[in-house]
């Protein structure tokens, strides 16, 4: 409506139809601009979400690891103290202790790194927290959450549609003035997300050459132009193909992330089940080596090497089991934070 005053006072007026929908148009395309930006902001909300379970469960770790690192310190003072003992009664030789010394000295050298490492997962979560004053911040878990396993069969693509950036980007698209005309599941590729590394084996690039090639097809609603320049309708069409090849991307970025994930904690939870049985086959050579020694058939450095293997092996176990549940963590935030349903 374009309103003025004539000259003799009274008001005259005049009204310009949207004959070409261009004013719904860029209506439409600022609400789903509007919705795209409150997407990107729930991924910001995502990732804070995710930095901060895993930095907690970084804590826990560590404080697990200090409490595994007191013990085998004070076992170590006791055998120094057993030694000291058995070369006071002619048992045992002087290069047993300094053996024993060492191995005490190695072990406690241990503690002012989880010290620092404790301190500065502390200094992080008071960050992600919005605070700066570490003493606000408690962390009173003291032992690592157990995770429910996952279905084996695979997890349906469509769940990628939770993923707020995967919203934000279809959002992009049809603001770009695209008529979205395809049904909403025909807007991901339709395929089951197992640990078998679709990615790596070649059928992903087809895959999605086809679905791309779909998409393009089921996009209708050329741009009119209303009277605009044909330069700027050009541009408008480049910038709407730049968004679909955005949209694409991200997509193949989503599938790779929960693939990822996947295989990560397959492949973790078998790392960790042969580092119990190696840390269980030490048990026992420690064991034969004490006999062994005990019996002077074996130096007190087999020994040793089998005890610091324990300790090595104990700690370490901690760090692993941490990390599976630090992959569950990334394996939800790739699917958007969302339930997965129990598939059989």
């Amino acid at each position: 409506y374009d309103g003025s005053h004539s000259w003799d006072g009274s008001l005259s007026g005049s009204y310009t139809a949207d004959v070409w929908g261009e004013a719904e148009a860029e209506k439409q395309a600022q609400v789903l601009s509007l919705e795209a930006a409150n997407q990107d902001l729930s991924v910001s909300t995502l990732e804070l979400t995710a930095d901060i379970a895993e930095t907690w469960i970084d804590i826990i770790s560590a404080r697990n690891k200090k409490i595994i690192l007191e013990n085998q310190i004070n076992i170590n003072k006791t055998l120094l103290e057993l030694q000291k003992l058995r070369f006071a009664n002619g048992k045992a030789n002087a290069l047993d202790v300094s053996q024993q010394r060492e191995a005490l000295a190695e072990t406690s050298s241990q503690v002012p790194l989880l010290e620092k490492q404790e301190r500065i997962l502390l200094n992080s979560l008071a960050f992600l927290s919005g605070t700066t004053e570490i003493g606000l911040v408690q962390v009173n878990t003291k032992i690592l959450p157990e995770t429910i396993p996952l279905a084996s069969v695979g997890i349906p693509s469509d769940l990628l549609e939770n993923r707020p950036d995967i919203q934000a980007a279809r959002m992009r698209l049809s603001s770009a003035q695209w008529t979205i005309a395809a049904a909403k599941a025909d807007l991901l590729p339709s395929f089951k997300l197992t640990a078998q590394a679709l990615f790596s084996s070649g059928k992903l690039d087809l895959l999605f050459q086809n679905w791309i090639a779909t998409l393009v097809g089921s996009i209708a609603g050329p741009i009119f132009d209303g009277g605009l320049r044909n330069a700027e309708v050009k541009r408008a069409k480049a910038f709407a193909l730049e968004q679909l090849n955005f949209y694409a991307r991200t997509v193949a970025k989503a599938i790779r992330e929960v693939e990822d994930s996947l295989v990560s904690m397959q492949k973790q939870a078998a790392y960790i089940k042969l580092l119990e049985e190696e840390l269980a086959v030490v048990r026992t050579t420690l064991k034969d080596a004490m006999v062994q020694y005990l019996n002077g058939k074996s130096s007190y450095l087999s020994y040793l090497i089998a005890w610091s293997s324990i300790e090595r092996l104990e700690r370490q176990l901690v760090g692993e089991r941490a990390n599976i549940i630090k992959d569950r963590i990334g394996f939800h935030r790739a699917l958007g934070w969302k339930s997965t349903p129990q598939l059989k």
